[in-house]
């Protein structure tokens, strides 16, 4: 009885973090969308189009999920 509910709360925290790595991975490209359209004219800038903006979003993302992994792979190899 207590490995079902064990494994009940292994599979709801796991959709949990994935919820919680989507939102997150949401606010960030909206963040970053953000800083590149709207925060250059605030420090005398030109901005980049909203179509330059949505490229380097998604370049950015694709980055940094890469090396988010390689440094997980690096932390479970430490451990």
């Amino acid at each position: 009885m207590r490995s079902i509910k064990l494994l009940k709360m292994s599979k709801a925290n796991k959709k949990k973090h994935l919820i919680k790595a989507l939102t997150w991975n949401v606010l960030a490209m909206t963040t970053t969308y953000f800083v590149l359209t709207l925060f250059p004219p605030l420090i005398d800038l030109k901005p980049i189009s909203k179509e330059g903006a949505t490229g380097l979003v998604i370049l950015d993302r694709i980055i940094k999920f890469v090396f988010y992994y390689l440094h997980e792979r690096a932390w479970f190899k430490i451990n």
